[in-house]
């Protein structure tokens, strides 16, 4: 890869583009963090109000590291320097939460709703502070998020810091036999360390559904931290407390289904009931640790989990329900790809195309809209919350709600932008790969590299234009649902000749300035299905009040599902009926994809020196 980034103006299709979408993507992760409050981000988004608030009533901090990943990517998709100055001390501020222990703590210093934040867990009536702590969760993604920095400007400090950081989670980790934990401390949950030590060292044995969820989340995120950090630096110490504490996510007790048949084993098939976000993080760990080792049977612990989560929700569009899962099942699929455990590019196409893009918030008409529907909501003055320009500071951030199959609940929790948003970043990194002047193209999306730029016609023509610049030879994906024997392949003028090794094209002995186009019919399909987790929850205004006074809004269950006529043209949902009528965002506004000629549009095409792995 060239050592420095290029941009050039280029004609393109006016098609799904990530690189664009990364671009609006930095005005919303730079806009919804707080100025007066060291530049943390916000936890909490309200569209359906008058005024549209935002607000720290439940702790941004736990999800700072998210939000500093997401917006690396976002600039390396994307070239964008909107709001650098905003960037840096928002990651400056997050930096400052890690203490000389090397452990990233939950500060209450000037942040009076710490307290009102955690009041239902963390106190008892005659609290009124446990102090700071360190989640051990929020801990590994601030070191996700400084990786990322690391991988961008090879800065030493930042190596230093990891070191740090890594250190800290194996001190605090409990070892037993050949496997370690952390203790459940009072605060909040599995791996939430105490200012001054863990106040026992008991082991989890709670089955409950939030014990599972919590040791999933937590320990899948600590151990794909570790493994990172040894990737670059070789800590052997970081793998064997990362295998230690796969061993112990592997414990039975931990992967118990909601109800299945006798014959099915569950629990040795990594079936699980509860929270999907939690438990995708803890396979993603599971899966960085067996790359490593080359652990064959926990790369296959990890598939079957993986196909277990997509007989939830609509798995053809990426509904998997709240944006948090939708954003990790792109990154486990791609994951899964990558460490051959089988092809599941198409998988990624989907949910790309469709359900995850649509999480994010275009349109400011839309949602000035859905405010004026809302409640009065008056008395947004006190510190940990604000409606100022609400509305065109979250243009490019992502709804939290991902459940609903025509319009999504109006509000975010900080923790899904941010995971959708690297859900992003996965998909454009895994849209070409280029190895010993060889070219992989996974995904027929539109995307700029140092090898070769791709321009997708799609899904309006069955065309996709690839500008070669590097590489020698080019294998290319043809989708799964193309007619094989339709594609027709020409460079410049003359026909192209492939070989075809499964799922790719492979075109041999090309030259470095040639243009590759491949032609094939789109296939358009009608199609039925069924959301089950539309059941789950429903945004509605109902007459009820939080702790401050303000109305809240609940959540109801419908009588019985609704069957959706879902029209594809390939892989990209066209149109959808019928459509829900509620005061939520509405997506699936898609009738332009009707035509069958692709408009062009002139842009500026950014080419990253460098590519986040992680």
């Amino acid at each position: 890869m060239s050592s420095e980034a290029a941009t050039y103006e280029a004609t393109v299709p006016d098609t799904l583009d990530l690189a664009e979408r990364a671009r609006v993507a930095i005005n919303g992760l730079t806009r919804i963090v707080d100025p007066e409050h060291n530049y943390q981000p916000y936890h909490f988004a309200q569209f359906y109000a008058k005024p549209p608030f935002m607000d720290h009533m439940r702790d941004g901090v736990e999800c700072w590291g998210k939000l500093n990943e997401a917006l690396i990517e976002m600039r390396v998709m994307s070239g964008s320097e909107q709001n650098l100055d905003i960037g840096e001390k928002t990651l400056q501020g997050m930096v400052s939460n890690i203490k000389e222990d090397g452990l990233y703590y939950a500060t209450a210093e000037n942040r009076p709703w710490h307290i009102l934040a955690y009041a239902d867990t963390a106190l008892s009536s005659k609290e009124t502070s446990r102090g700071e702590w360190a989640s051990l969760h929020s801990h590994a993604r601030v070191m996700l998020a400084i990786l990322a920095r690391y991988q961008v400007d090879n800065d030493p400090k930042w190596k230093k810091l990891l070191g740090r950081m890594a250190d800290a989670l194996i001190r605090v980790a409990v070892h037993k036999d050949d496997y370690a934990y952390y203790p459940e401390s009072g605060i909040g949950g599995e791996g939430t360390y105490p200012d001054g030590g863990w106040k026992h060292t008991n082991e989890p044995d709670d089955t409950t559904e939030a014990t599972q969820q919590n040791i999933m989340l937590t320990l899948g995120v600590v151990v794909t931290a570790l493994c990172e950090w040894h990737t670059i630096s070789g800590h052997k110490k970081s793998l064997d407390t990362a295998g230690r504490l796969v061993n112990f996510m592997l414990k039975r007790q931990w992967w118990t289904p909601d109800v299945q048949p006798l014959a099915v084993v569950g629990d040795e098939h990594a079936h699980f009931k509860n929270h999907i976000h939690s438990f995708i993080r803890g396979l993603w760990g599971i899966l960085e640790y067996a790359n490593i080792t080359n652990n064959s049977s926990q790369k296959a612990f990890v598939r079957g989990s993986y196909d277990y989560i997509r007989n939830f929700g609509i798995a053809r569009i990426g509904l998997f329900g709240e944006t948090c899962g939708a954003g990790e099942m792109v990154c486990l699929a791609a994951k899964l790809s990558d460490a051959g455990v089988g092809d599941y590019w198409e998988d990624v196409d989907q949910y790309i195309r469709n359900h995850l893009v649509e999480t994010q918030i275009l349109r400011a008409d839309l949602l000035e809209n859905i405010s004026k529907a809302g409640p009065d909501i008056p008395n947004i003055s006190a510190i940990w919350e604000t409606s100022d320009n609400v509305i065109d500071r979250n243009i490019g951030s992502l709804f939290a709600d991902a459940t609903h199959t025509t319009r999504l609940a109006p509000n975010w929790t900080v923790c899904c932008p941010s995971n959708g948003l690297i859900g992003f970043y996965h998909a454009w990194e895994g849209i070409v790969r280029y190895e010993d002047d060889v070219a992989h193209v996974n995904l027929l999306l539109n995307r700029a590299s140092p090898w070769l730029d791709i321009d997708s016609y799609l899904p309006y023509e069955g065309k996709v234009v690839i500008r070669n610049k590097t590489a020698r030879k080019i294998a290319v994906r043809i989708p799964r649902w193309v007619d094989k024997e339709a594609v027709e392949s020409r460079i410049g003028r003359r026909k192209a000749e492939s070989i075809r090794l499964g799922n790719y094209l492979l075109f041999d002995n090309v030259n470095g300035e040639d243009t590759l186009t491949i032609k094939f019919p789109v296939v358009e399909t009608t199609e039925i299905h069924s959301n089950g987790w539309e059941g789950m929850k429903w945004y509605r205004h109902v007459e009820t009040t939080d702790a401050r006074g303000y109305k809240q809004n609940g959540y109801e269950r419908p009588e019985e599902l609704t069957q959706y006529t879902c029209r594809f043209k390939g892989n990209t949902l066209v149109d959808i009926s019928p459509r829900e009528d509620n005061p939520g965002y509405p997506i699936y506004l898609r009738d332009h994809y009707s035509r069958d000629k692709a408009p062009l549009k002139k842009v500026t095409r950014h080419v990253s020196a460098k590519i986040v792995k992680l």
